[in-house]
């Protein structure tokens, strides 16, 4: 066998292990919004219009073993940001609402202005606004 094949059969390989990977992520980050719901239902947020970015680093968490979601939605007066922690099992442990959504929607200038601080998310969002 031509070494070509060989080069195609690897590349095979390593993108089916990736691809499994990032699959196994995004049914964690929707299995964590449906724990989620009960969150957004009582800050009057309709799940439906939810869009997320989701943060699993422990520099970003206030409580380890949690998942950062990080979005916009919509509820009755328009678009709303949230910043939440969710534990499997026990659902929204920790919350901020954005007054200004569009810091929400700004989340990886967010986050690494967390991480650049040292502080959790949720900790220094009041000062994001």
């Amino acid at each position: 066998m031509s070494s070509f094949w060989w080069i195609v059969i690897i590349i095979a390989i390593i993108w089916f292990f990736m691809s499994q990977r990032s699959k196994d992520n995004a049914v964690k980050a929707y299995s964590t919004a449906d724990e989620a719901n009960s969150w957004f239902l009582s800050e009057g947020i309709d799940p439906k219009s939810v869009m997320f970015s989701a943060y699993t680093d422990p520099d970003l968490l206030v409580i380890q073993d949690t998942t950062l979601l990080i979005g916009v939605g919509k509820d009755s007066i328009g678009k709303v940001g949230f910043a939440i922690e969710v534990k499997r099992g026990f659902g929204v442990v920790q919350s901020h609402v954005f007054e200004n959504p569009n810091t929400a929607s700004h989340h990886r200038m967010v986050t690494q202005k967390a991480k650049a601080m040292g502080m959790p998310l949720i900790e220094m969002a009041p000062s994001l606004e």
